[in-house]
């Protein structure tokens, strides 16, 4: 049996877990943000990361992707390509694993990352 715990991403938390995962979170920040977040959740984690980012690698991200925003929208989503993906993991410290299409359909994907080993 495993444990969810739903927690302030941003502040630290007393517990660690074999994998920390973020879904439907991390694109609505800019990049030094997302990294910042990325790190603080790896602080929570034992080995991997489980996030969730809007591509511009598919074709409803490509489309989304150049849209112009909305000033309706209250936050504005970012999309990155695989390389600004893996630039960041690895600018967070962590070892970029591989990374799932949800969908041509989609404009999310999955990202897997591990901390290095000790």
């Amino acid at each position: 049996g495993g444990s969810v715990l739903h927690h302030n991403a941003f502040e630290v938390c007393p517990e660690t877990f074999d994998i920390v995962a973020s879904v439907r979170f991390v694109y609505y920040f800019e990049r030094a943000d997302r990294i910042r977040l990325i790190r603080s959740l790896a602080s929570m984690s034992n080995h991997y990361l489980l996030l969730q980012y809007k591509t511009s690698e598919t074709r409803k991200g490509a489309k989304n992707a150049s849209k112009p925003l909305n000033e309706k929208v209250a936050y504005r989503k970012y999309h990155c390509t695989r390389q600004e993906i893996m630039d960041e993991i690895s600018e967070a410290g962590l070892m970029f694993l591989g990374m799932e299409f949800i969908s041509q359909s989609s404009d999310r994907v999955f990202v897997i990352a591990e901390k290095p080993r000790a």
